[in-house]
């Protein structure tokens, strides 16, 4: 049923990008998309597109996006409603300006669209490199070809499923974090008897069933 909403025929393409608004200590952000809005234009102009930002602050956005000459839509994040959200567009765009911080940011944007079966196309983070067989590289000069080559790069996110699975499946995170609880324990066995507790006691949590 996704498949076909999503790949079925419609008016536009939808394109998404998703992410926090930004900081006052470092560029980034929904900045980022500022360079990308003539590639976004031009490839408007040859089929038609629309753009959803999610992101934390319409402020910013309506400041970014007021002259953008294609459609475009801005929706708060919903961490609960997101997934099936983005599963309904047909290509993620990510550009980052590498710098200092950019660097060192991690692929959670990246995997989470490909866990999600949504074609990519980034500016090439550092993290990013072990996926570069799955998504769309920048320059967005090409973001035309991209788009008219979208059954290729579906293809890509397919074969990007058991990889993902393989290394951040909620099997393996959990059971990294069993063998991370598991390594502390002696640690805590070992700790002086006289040594403050940090334990609530087992009468403090009646009533609870969670932390």
């Amino acid at each position: 049923m996704r498949s076909a909403v999503r790949y079925g025929k419609r008016s536009r393409l939808q394109l998404l990008w998703f992410g926090n608004q930004g900081s006052s200590y470092a560029v980034g952000g929904m900045a980022e998309l500022e360079p990308l809005l003539p590639h976004l234009a031009s490839a408007h102009r040859e089929r038609p597109l629309h753009l959803r930002v999610v992101s934390n602050s319409r402020q910013r956005y309506e400041q970014l996006l007021r002259g953008a000459d294609f459609p475009h839509t801005y929706e708060d994040w919903d961490r609960l409603h997101f997934a099936s959200l983005l599963a309904e567009h047909d290509l993620v765009v990510l550009p980052n300006r590498l710098s200092d911080f950019t660097a060192a940011k991690s692929n959670n944007r990246l995997l989470l669209a490909l866990a999600q079966g949504v074609p990519v196309m980034a500016d090439p983070l550092p993290d990013y490199a072990p996926w570069q067989a799955h998504f769309a590289a920048s320059p967005w000069t090409r973001l035309s070809e991209v788009l008219d080559d979208l059954p290729l790069w579906r293809e890509k996110v397919v074969a990007a499923g058991p990889r993902v699975l393989a290394k951040h499946g909620l099997e393996v995170i959990s059971r990294e974090w069993v063998e991370l609880l598991r390594s502390a324990a002696p640690a805590r066995r070992a700790r002086p008897l006289d040594a403050p507790s940090s334990v609530l006691p087992a009468h403090a949590l009646s009533g609870h069933s969670r932390f």
